[in-house]
């Protein structure tokens, strides 16, 4: 199967020559893509939502035991 072109033209041998501080930093001074604040995450869930057999959302939690803010 032939490697699809942004694939082939990866240098990985650069990629795994990067420290944690390098991938941080250029994490960092990546302005188009800022990084999230934990308010950003606050409603967020782990996984997809349950639907009925309606094709409805099922407001029920994922696991037993988890809490819903809702």
């Amino acid at each position: 199967m032939a490697k699809r072109k942004a694939e082939a033209n990866t240098d990985w041998a650069r990629i795994r020559a990067l420290s944690d501080n390098e991938i941080e930093r250029m994490a960092n001074d990546d302005a188009e893509n800022p990084a999230s604040e934990a308010a950003d995450w606050a409603d967020a869930m782990i996984g997809l939502p349950n639907f009925d057999a309606t094709g409805r959302r099922d407001n029920k939690p994922f696991s037993p035991g988890a809490k819903t803010t809702k």
